[in-house]
């Protein structure tokens, strides 16, 4: 069961981190945001990529009683594993290690499995790709409410400059606005033998034309771009995997996974960079909201979604 550790337990994880050279766990480790948790090995996997280990942990089950299992990258400090080999869950944060069960670590769980040979069904237990995953809440898509939708706005007001959109629109706009009212002058300079009133007109109103038309513009795709989060009316909760900056002009990569039909599925998309309303300090079991004009499910090559970190003070539940 997860749990808080006590002082004592405390000072052990932490001596064993500092034995095993863990300066990165360590680095964000405190008594105040660590969890605990006993883990058995179920089966070790040898593979061409390095060996990893099949486990659950204790009281992580469905609602059917089936253990949850993940696989772990094996690391030598872990020693000997096989089946039945205990060992002690560690969440720091969002940061979640499996430290091996021995030494004073036996104070904390034991470090083997008493009940025998360790089995599970694999027909039955799904495989998350980590405990984080049951943190996330199991929604479908859903209509934003009006505190969400003012969190989204926020969100979006915060996150989304449109730099590189707005400088290529701003451009196009005004080249327009040059040709336009250079065909203007030429078409009525063309259309007299000498120029007259309507000609010194259009010459001298053509430039005023043109810088208010411009200024015009800006601010219309000012407020285009700042109200994109309007046509998002439904949101789902997914765990971030991955996002990476912008890999060209105003696109980004990202990756996470949604409940669907209570298993977890992983999605990938390439996307505007404008429709991603969350920083890159954002990482890997992170809770975000997929934003989509619809409920309508489509594939992943056909998305035309957004994506979006609420601030945590904004229930996550429809308002009635």
């Amino acid at each position: 069961m997860i749990r808080r550790p006590t002082e004592e337990e405390f000072k052990i994880i932490v001596e064993e981190m500092t034995r095993l050279g863990m300066k990165g766990p360590l680095s964000i480790i405190s008594y105040n945001n660590v969890y605990i948790n006993g883990a058995t090995v179920f089966q070790v996997n040898e593979m061409p990529t390095g060996k990893t280990f099949t486990y659950a942990e204790d009281d992580l089950n469905d609602m059917a009683g089936n253990p949850y299992i993940f696989d772990y990258e094996y690391e030598n400090y872990h020693g000997v594993v096989g089946n039945g080999t205990r060992m002690i869950a560690v969440y720091i944060g969002k940061a979640h290690i499996l430290l091996p069960a021995d030494g004073q670590s036996y104070v904390i769980y034991g470090a083997s499995y008493a009940g025998g040979e360790f089995t599970i069904d694999l027909g039955k237990s799904i495989k998350l790709p980590t405990p984080l995953m049951l943190m996330i809440p199991r929604e479908n898509p859903r209509k934003i409410s009006p505190s969400e939708s003012e969190a989204v706005k926020a969100a979006f007001d915060k996150y989304c400059k449109f730099k590189a959109s707005k400088a290529v629109g701003y451009v196009a706009l005004c080249l327009l606005w040059i040709i336009l009212v250079g065909l203007i002058v030429i078409f009525v300079g063309a259309s007299r033998d000498e120029p007259d009133l309507i000609f010194k007109i259009t010459v001298i109103s053509g430039p005023i034309v043109m810088i208010a038309g411009s200024v015009s513009s800006i601010i219309f795709l000012n407020r285009r771009f700042k109200q994109l989060y309007r046509r998002f009316h439904y949101m789902q909760p997914a765990m971030m995997v991955g996002f990476e900056r912008p890999i060209n002009a105003g696109t980004a990569t990202i990756g996470y996974y949604l409940w669907e039909n209570d298993m977890p599925v992983y999605h990938h998309h390439i996307v505007g960079y404008g429709v991603i309303a969350m920083d890159n300090n954002v990482t890997y079991g992170d809770l975000i909201y997929i934003l989509t004009p619809d409920n309508v499910k489509r594939s992943d090559a056909r998305f035309r979604g957004g994506f979006a970190v609420l601030e945590k003070n904004i229930t996550s539940k429809q308002e009635e």
